[in-house]
């Protein structure tokens, strides 16, 4: 969390869209334009996908944007939608991310740091956001973010399912590297990091959990969409919760 909050604070944009165009030394007028346009496109992508393979139109009560970040998703969502809510565990990107609702005129946005407990949504979106955070404790946080589907509630989640540098020993090192502060300086050294630099974690899920937790949680009829840039693989899914769901994710 405390890696992402500095990112925030040094790259906002880049930390969502790993596109050098978008560092802030490099970031013109027409790559910010380009960069709030894709998620434009992302939110004409998913509804297209409900609308091609469920029938189904998208235009939800309530929105939850989990992983907000600086409110690129979130924004084209909330005109979709009577309300929308962002999470984003940085106070930082939370703060970006309010200042671009604002001067996008929406006032049916709010802004959290964790998921709700007691509240459920018509449609949840989680893209680019996951592979961030450690499998095991994301896999947890999985389990939490689809129980907050409302039955008959609409998905749009993007995994990261493989990556380069799967072996071994490159695995060890990204995770002493993100996790060991001492190893960290060390391997920042050899690599010729600048110290203190923030880690931007890129982990791969196994996709027989994932689905396991949306059977689970009733969402057995969904839609894939595979990509594949530059080695690193990712599924989208989409798809609608059953109205009424057994624990065993039966309806």
């Amino acid at each position: 969390d405390q890696d992402w909050d500095d990112l925030a604070r040094t790259e906002p944009h880049w930390a969502v869209l790993t596109d050098d165009r978008y560092r802030s030394s490099r970031l013109t007028p027409a790559s910010e334009r380009d960069f709030w346009q894709s998620g434009e496109a992302y939110v004409r992508h998913v509804t297209h996908l409900f609308l091609t393979h469920f029938g189904r139109s998208v235009g939800p009560r309530d929105t939850l944007d989990f992983g907000c970040g600086v409110g690129r998703l979130l924004i084209p969502l909330a005109r979709l939608s009577a309300v929308a809510v962002g999470i984003d565990a940085s106070p930082t990107m939370l703060a970006h991310a309010r200042a671009s609702c604002d001067r996008a005129g929406l006032s049916n946005v709010s802004l959290q740091s964790c998921l709700p407990t007691d509240r459920q949504f018509d449609f949840v979106n989680c893209a680019l956001v996951m592979q961030h955070i450690p499998v095991q404790p994301g896999l947890l946080l999985l389990d939490q973010l689809l129980g907050c589907i409302a039955p008959d509630g609409l998905l749009a989640l993007q995994i990261l399912y493989g990556r380069p540098g799967s072996g071994f020993v490159r695995r060890a090192g990204r995770w002493l590297y993100a996790n060991v502060q001492p190893v960290r300086k060390v391997l920042a050294h050899l690599r010729g990091v600048a110290p203190h630099t923030p880690y931007m974690q890129m982990n791969a899920y196994p996709l027989e959990q994932v689905f396991a937790r949306l059977h689970l949680h009733g969402l057995s009829d969904v839609h894939v969409v595979l990509t594949n840039e530059s080695a690193f693989q990712s599924a989208l899914i989409v798809g609608a919760k059953a109205v009424r769901a057994s624990d065993d994710g039966s309806t």
